[in-house]
């Protein structure tokens, strides 16, 4: 493909979604989920580091930064999924630096030696097992780590909904007319006609009304809900 080619396809794909885009942009912005601004490392004003383990918790407070701007950002532009993944995968290196600053560490590393081990769940195992977080935040990791699986195995309940397979993790919004539909990620032409673009669409004709299946974004929205919860809760205690 050639290079102004290409950019002219990238406009094309950004004009389908801009609306789409800027109302989920809102979503993030308001409470209960947060915002972009959020995260764990500038909150202790660190400017140097002086040894190991010091240097470790840093790059953990900046990875927990990191990973929420960019799993806030796959919201925004519709990557569902790889919101739900990032999240959990945040939850691993916050659950890490609090581990560190409550001196436990070394016991959680002597009971998994190899790195790979060190799971989201295993985290929240020996978390919950040292009570050092309440009880309602672990419930939330625990979610959190499970539609993180359910989102990279694709093992969440199924079901049909207007001849559509959804799942769980997915969001269903319902139209009555092609004018309704402009701003979402369709493209409805001059003559009518509506062209999907990275989204499931149909119609119901029984009921006489358009929807889109927004893959694994009702997933999405609540991992980041609990995922701000459990940030917050581990925020208050380093």
């Amino acid at each position: 493909m050639e290079f102004e080619r290409a950019k002219q396809r990238l406009k094309a794909m950004d004009r389908i979604h801009l609306e789409d885009c800027a109302r989920q942009m809102m979503e993030v912005y308001e409470p209960p989920i947060g915002g972009m601004e959020f995260g764990l490392g500038r909150r202790r004003g660190l400017t140097k580091v002086e040894t190991k383990e010091e240097l470790e918790a840093f790059s953990l407070e900046m990875s927990t930064d990191c990973l929420w701007s960019q799993a806030t950002e796959c919201y925004v532009y519709g990557d569902f999924q790889a919101c739900i993944i990032l999240l959990a995968t945040m939850l691993e290196a916050a659950l890490d630096l609090k581990l560190r600053v409550a001196g436990l560490s070394k016991e959680f590393e002597k009971i998994h030696p190899r790195p790979e081990d060190r799971t989201l769940g295993r985290l929240l195992r020996f978390c919950e097992s040292k009570k050092i977080l309440r009880s309602e935040i672990i419930k939330d990791g625990w979610r959190v780590n499970n539609m993180r699986i359910d989102a990279v195995h694709l093992k969440s309940s199924r079901k049909m909904a207007q001849g559509t397979l959804v799942t769980d993790l997915d969001e269903i919004q319902f139209f009555k007319n092609a004018e309704e539909l402009k701003g979402r990620p369709v493209e409805v032409n001059e003559e009518g006609w509506i062209t999907g673009d990275n989204v499931t669409f149909g119609i119901d004709v029984q009921r006489r009304r358009y929807y889109i299946v927004y893959k694994f974004k009702a997933g999405a929205k609540e991992a980041l809900e609990r995922t701000r919860n459990v940030i917050q809760a581990i925020q208050e205690t380093i």
